[in-house]
């Protein structure tokens, strides 16, 4: 059944075939017809899975994901990765974003991986750091006064392109 995909609700592993016997390979249990289609995404540099760290603290268990472990250190990557894919099969040939740091890099890293352009726009608060690794990523930086500004010129380049 094309676009959809089998769920075994005892283990949770998603097939897209279901087996001749509809029986899930790891647990025996049948398996389930997803409503919903099935979307793809691929990992462009080895985003997510990150893991997630057990610690006992004042007695109780905390969990701490560890999404520094991501490509350019930030949990930004996951959406940067999804929205890239998105565009992609838009045939986009640059990614816009209006960005105080992060998710600026994030694109910036993202786009050249694909071999597409960047455009940032930052406000004049960003920090130096963050410019310079801008600009090594061949991002093209574009400084604004505010934030607001920032974020109504990246507005106005992507409605033009």
């Amino acid at each position: 059944m094309e676009g959809y995909t089998f769920i075994c609700p005892k283990c949770g592993k998603e097939f897209e075939d279901a087996p001749k016997d509809w029986k899930c390979p790891y647990c025996g249990s049948s398996l389930n017809l997803a409503k919903k289609p099935k979307i793809f995404r691929y990992r462009i540099m080895g985003e997510g899975n990150t893991p997630l760290v057990k610690e006992k603290i004042g007695g109780k268990e905390l969990f701490f994901k560890l999404e520094y472990l991501n490509p350019t250190g930030s949990f930004k990557d996951r959406g940067t990765s999804a929205t890239v894919q998105y565009f992609l099969k838009k045939k986009c040939s640059s990614f816009i974003e209006d960005s105080s740091g992060n998710t600026g890099i994030s694109t910036a890293v993202y786009a050249r991986r694909v071999n597409r352009e960047s455009y940032i726009f930052s406000p004049k608060t960003i920090a130096e750091s963050k410019k310079k690794l801008l600009n090594l990523l061949g991002a093209k930086l574009t400084i604004t006064e505010t934030r607001e500004e920032a974020f109504n010129l990246a507005v106005k380049m992507a409605k033009k392109k």
